[in-house]
């Protein structure tokens, strides 16, 4: 799974999964996980699309099967 992180940084979501923060219960249950920083507001596709285009597709050329979630 891919994340692209607009308005919060990866490394403020690296430390909320570690913390167990509610915010990310779900995203902390994936075992194969990346976020990418792609610092922009909530809507990418208006103020950088070039950018989260080319993001989308990096990630869908490096996925892998889904199935990998933690019970």
């Amino acid at each position: 799974m891919t994340v692209i992180a607009c308005e919060v940084d990866a490394a403020t979501m690296q430390e909320w999964i570690a913390q167990g923060h509610p915010y990310v219960s779900e995203l902390a249950r994936i075992r194969d996980r990346e976020i990418v920083d792609l610092p922009t507001g909530h809507w990418p596709q208006l103020t950088r699309p070039v950018d989260l285009a080319a993001t989308i597709i990096t990630a869908l050329q490096t996925s892998q099967p889904a199935g990998d979630v933690a019970p």
